[in-house]
């Protein structure tokens, strides 16, 4: 990734690491944002995940 100061300056080539996400199939209980930096942890009907 490369970067422009606001003043029109380059910077070197940075490295950009991104976060691990893990996934499970059809997972009955979830992470919902609720915005403004708020996480509630939700528990689904097992219909309700089907195939997801």
């Amino acid at each position: 990734m490369r970067m422009v100061g606001e003043d029109k300056t380059e910077y070197p080539p940075i490295v950009m690491k991104h976060l691990r996400q893990d996934w499970e199939y059809e997972d009955q209980i979830i992470s919902e944002y609720q915005g403004n930096g708020r996480w509630v942890i939700k528990s689904l009907e097992e219909s309700d995940v089907q195939g997801t």
